[in-house]
């Protein structure tokens, strides 16, 4: 019996990918606190800051359910290759998905699943990951293992700042909807 249970435990260890470390997409959110605000008032504000925002909300909205204080959707902002870089084709868009909920007095914004998307296809490092090296497949016999290694970093220095902006900047709309007023 101890035997085969060695053989067992030998055998699954076989099993196991060696060396390999599980990759999480990278993930931005914050809570806004926002005293005495109905969840009703929140969902109506926020509607209103993705079409301010985005300028087609339209384009960037997929569900959005008042009763459930959600709204869904998947971004995008530009994205530029370092300069030096030769292949500009590198260049083109980061999406994201966005998620926004509401309570009675907060709102919970998170950012996930950033994706490179350049003009060039074969070019896209996929999904932006919380590793600090690029560990996927070389996309062209023309861009080395440095040049991957320094549009990995761009490119999740580039996420960060975008994803911080957005993030600023329905926290900062969120409030001022609740506190301004129209004198028109």
């Amino acid at each position: 019996m101890h035997s085969r249970s060695l053989s067992l435990l030998i055998g699954l260890l076989f099993c196991l990918p060696v060396g390999s470390k599980a990759q999480n997409g990278i993930e931005y959110s914050d809570v806004v606190e926002l005293n005495n605000a109905s969840g009703d008032v929140l969902y109506s504000n926020a509607l209103v800051w993705f079409a301010e925002f985005f300028n087609d909300s339209r384009a960037v909205i997929e569900t959005k359910d008042r009763e459930a204080g959600i709204i869904l959707g998947d971004g995008r902002f530009n994205y530029t290759a370092p300069s030096g870089t030769k292949y500009k084709d590198v260049s083109g868009t980061i999406e994201f998905r966005i998620k926004v909920m509401f309570k009675e007095g907060r709102s919970k914004i998170e950012l996930t699943n950033f994706r490179h998307k350049p003009s060039f296809p074969s070019y896209s490092l996929g999904l932006i990951t919380d590793s600090e090296n690029y560990s996927g497949p070389k996309k062209s016999n023309m861009l080395s293992d440095k040049w991957h290694q320094v549009l990995w970093t761009d490119l999740r220095n580039d996420t960060s700042i975008g994803a911080e902006e957005i993030l600023k900047h329905f926290k900062e709309y969120m409030f001022e909807s609740l506190t301004k007023t129209e004198d028109w």
